[in-house]
């Protein structure tokens, strides 16, 4: 086994320690989430009706996410949202990471002749897990709020099981089961399109580009990717046309904005898309590695086979043309139809694949060009220059100092948060319909002040009482919506003055 890049035992030990430093506080985050908004309404929905009846109504009274709803369905049926509400963030977290780990297991045996240990590609799993976690253009929602995230992280985690499958069918040297591997394909498919619009589209478009670039560098295009496309197309039109996204939902979102003034809105979203991966120095720094990486490939006599068809070829500009027609293309419609109306969390999915197709176009474009494998420079200084440029890169990020603090500030939030609930289970429990909280500033001060009874720094304390930025804040207590009261089996909440 040829080792393309080796890191050497002390930086790989300085490399563990930056993983754990950085992956540290998105886990703290997770206990500290409490339930919001559409959280109080699911959990209303599987209170007062079945398993299946809640089901029914999502598909058919406002989602149509069949998957995501499925998903969302087993949480809050067993009652972990309200009992664990860490668990539904931790899962995401977690399940993130193996795909991505079982992802490039893939490309290692696949592509790179095993030449990454095992240890090696754990490694990698975790940067490329924090760099989806530093792209994402709201985290809060993409992760530490239930009812966003389980909608959009985990179409993600899917899509990446599809690529590892998609290169296990089409490029492993011996494939146990080809019928098993398509059923397995195809079931991805169906999920991806059940769980969010925007991964729906970019699905579609991203099996007709691999069609289409089947038929320009591999004669005749397999059969089965046109099934693979019209299981996708299938999927979107019977979601489009059975479930309540054309009759409720997207009448209630409709406005009088005309088509032609939404087109600089798709403009605005897909510069938006770019600028969250290329603003972040790590994925600069992940960037120059695959780069160097893909000229090792490419000259090693054991993995250049694998790319040879990219061999002496400009990539990189029809590579960044492509995904440019790949995020317009998947905004283009969803826009379209919501008359320009899409959340920030929305864009996460956008991004997320945007930024690993960046990736492999720079990868390929090193692959392509072995001839520079004379300039690069010797395994120790390549080994010390990757430890230092991803260190820098993990530490020059603006959600990473935002976990910290929302780590930091989050415990008395998260405090807070759970002493009001308290007072409202007993007042459920007392059958009371009116219960009346002190201002959630006061109960704030209250945690603060318990937790250092001598005072603290002007500027401490300025960050504890800082709102939470990584984590879904929505203090119902204040304007509570009716699933809120609903919930708590209140008619009414009173507020003392300050």
């Amino acid at each position: 086994m040829t080792n393309l890049f080796i890191v050497r035992k002390r930086q790989s030990l300085v490399l563990w320690m930056i993983i754990f430093c950085c992956v540290l506080p998105f886990i703290i985050l997770a206990f500290f989430g409490v339930m919001v908004s559409d959280d109080y309404r699911l959990a209303i929905l599987y209170r007062d009706h079945s398993f299946g009846e809640v089901q029914s109504l999502e598909y058919f009274g406002w989602t149509g996410r069949f998957c995501s709803t499925l998903l969302s369905g087993l949480f809050v049926h067993f009652r972990i949202i309200d009992r664990t509400y860490f668990l539904p963030a931790l899962s995401l977290l977690f399940f993130t990471w193996a795909a991505i780990f079982v992802l490039l297991r893939t490309i290692n045996k696949c592509f790179l002749a095993q030449s990454f240990s095992k240890t090696g590609i754990i490694q990698a799993s975790f940067i490329f897990f924090l760099l989806n976690l530093y792209t994402m253009a709201d985290i809060a929602s993409g992760i530490y709020w239930f009812s966003s995230a389980i909608v959009y992280q985990s179409a993600f985690i899917l899509f990446l099981l599809l690529a590892a499958c998609l290169i296990r069918r089409f490029y492993a040297t011996r494939t146990a089961n080809t019928l098993t591997v398509d059923g397995t394909v195809l079931l991805l498919i169906i999920l991806i399109a059940g769980c969010n619009e925007v991964a729906a589209v970019f699905l579609a478009l991203f099996l007709f580009l691999i069609i289409v670039l089947n038929y320009f560098y591999s004669h005749p295009v397999p059969k089965i990717l046109f099934i693979y496309l019209a299981i996708a197309l299938l999927a979107g039109l019977l979601i489009t046309f059975t479930s309540g996204v054309i009759s409720i939902r997207h009448h209630q979102m409709n406005n009088n904005t005309s088509y032609l003034s939404v087109l600089p809105m798709i403009v605005f979203r897909g510069i938006s898309v770019f600028y969250y991966i290329l603003k972040e120095p790590v994925f600069w720094a992940i960037a120059f590695f695959l780069f160097a990486l893909g000229i090792k490939v490419g000259a090693a006599p054991s993995t250049a086979g694998a790319f040879h068809i990219f061999k002496e070829r400009n990539i990189l500009i029809p590579g960044l043309v492509i995904i440019t027609l790949l995020v317009i293309g998947t905004l283009t419609p969803v826009l379209m139809v919501s008359k320009g109306s899409l959340p920030l969390r929305s864009l996460n999915n956008l991004i997320a694949l945007t930024s690993f197709f960046l990736l492999t176009v720079f990868f390929i474009g090193g692959a392509s060009n072995p001839a520079l494998a004379q300039s690069l420079p010797p395994v120790k200084a390549s080994s010390t220059a990757i430890v230092v440029l991803l260190g820098c890169g993990f530490l020059a990020n603006a959600n990473y100092l935002q976990a910290w603090k929302s780590a930091f500030s989050g415990y008395f939030y998260h405090a807070a948060w759970e002493d009001r609930q308290q007072q409202l289970l007993t007042a459920k429990e007392h059958h009371q319909r009116t219960v009346t909280l002190a201002p959630f500033e006061t109960t704030l001060e209250k945690k603060i002040h318990q937790a250092f009874p001598h005072g603290i720094f002007a500027t401490v304390n300025y960050i504890l009482e800082e709102n939470p930025s990584a984590i879904y804040c929505l203090d119902e207590t204040e304007h509570p919506s009716w699933g809120y009261l609903n919930y708590y089996g209140l008619d009414k909440i009173i507020i003392e003055k300050k």
